[in-house]
């Protein structure tokens, strides 16, 4: 189920400079549940970057530091000194000769950071975040830390999970269901309330990325299921459209798609009425575990083949079945990975390729382009 302790990533943290904090950080422990809250506490958030916020002073400033500057120059220590005479202190200084002690401090949970991470903290003065109904995450508490770890190009930190809302709560325990059902869930999801959750086929992001012509461009993924490549190549600047003709997958992929606030399209229908009868044209065609489906029947065979013939793409990422499958046995056709390969590049247009893994199943990733 839900856990406090989450792995998030901290450039997916969002910030609301006008809501009031109605949760006591401290309050909650690692190990112990966060908060479940109905109601509208979270109705008027409006996901922003970190913009003209403590936390943006303290991390420029703490760059000029790094790069030579001393503290006695920059916007955040004008800021201690300018909340020291309005409100007689900042961040544990009552007086100007305290600054240097605690510039000191951030100073040296710079260095903590870079050398370890971000580790909790004994005294639960941890990073902690709210999660919205949508499953979005907004800031809560740990500001320095949260910009370090953003200094430092951190990609997955520890924070603690405050509060959920409880409509967010609800839609994930779909999840758990599905997952409870299926024992694991078919593909991973981008969202760190289910990283602990078994996943039967991780997503290939890094080896598609590290492979493609395009670091970039179009792409469309066949048989998205909950939509996890779209999503994560999406953060990496390919604009995306996810197929998908199952309809209580579309429900889970849109449910992410918000929950990340991404804009990648869907596509919910028939594969081979995609685009009509028209050119599918895209830079880069995803066909990871999808086709092999097309091979047990004539009629589902000669569709394929028309269907890769109406494609104008300039490579594509294809997972072949290993021609030895359970699923497959009685097809009107069953491929060997290589046999499979021809059929793909000579109904696609693409002549060139590069074998890129074998999984244990047997099934073959490769690599096809003009």
């Amino acid at each position: 189920m839900l856990q406090n302790k989450v792995l998030i990533n901290p450039n997916k943290v969002y910030y609301d400079p006008t809501v009031v904090r109605p949760f006591n950080s401290r309050s909650v422990k690692f190990g112990e549940g966060g908060l479940v809250c109905g109601g509208d506490w979270d109705s008027k958030l409006i996901p922003k970057d970190f913009i003209d916020t403590e936390e943006t002073r303290f991390s420029h400033s703490l760059k000029a530091v790094l790069h030579g500057a001393s503290w006695e120059n920059t916007d955040y220590h004008r800021y201690i000194l300018r909340k020291i005479k309005t409100r007689g202190r900042a961040f544990g200084c009552k007086s100007v000769q305290d600054i240097p002690k605690r510039l000191d401090h951030d100073l040296c949970l710079y260095n903590s950071i870079l050398k370890d991470g971000v580790v909790h903290q004994k005294n639960n003065d941890d990073i902690s975040i709210m999660v919205d109904r949508y499953g979005r995450c907004f800031f809560h508490d740990g500001g320095h830390r949260l910009a370090i770890a953003r200094i430092l190009n951190l990609t997955s930190i520890p924070a603690k999970v405050v509060c959920r809302h409880k409509l967010w709560v609800d839609s994930a325990k779909d999840v758990f269901r599905y997952a409870a059902k299926k024992k694991g869930l078919y593909a991973s999801v981008n969202h760190f309330d289910f990283n602990q959750l078994k996943v039967y086929h991780p997503g290939r992001v890094d080896i598609i990325h590290k492979n493609s012509l395009f670091k970039k461009g179009s792409l469309v993924d066949i048989g998205s299921h909950w939509g996890y490549i779209p999503s994560m190549l999406e953060e990496l600047g390919y604009k995306c459209t996810a197929v998908e003709g199952n309809t209580g997958h579309v429900k889970f992929m849109k449910m992410f798609r918000r929950a990340n606030m991404q804009k990648f399209e869907i596509y919910e229908g028939a594969l081979f009425k995609f685009h009509g009868a028209g050119k599918i044209v895209y830079d880069t065609m995803l066909a990871l575990n999808i086709f092999h489906h097309f091979l047990k029947t004539e009629p589902l065979f000669i569709k394929l083949g028309e269907f890769l013939r109406r494609t104008s793409v300039k490579e594509m990422f294809f997972e072949s079945s290993s021609g030895t499958e359970r699923g497959l046995k009685g097809a009107f056709v069953d491929f060997t990975p290589d046999e499979f390969l021809q059929f793909v590049k000579d109904n696609a247009g693409l002549s060139n390729h590069n074998k890129l893994m074998t999984l244990d199943t047997g099934r073959v990733l490769f690599h096809i382009f003009k």
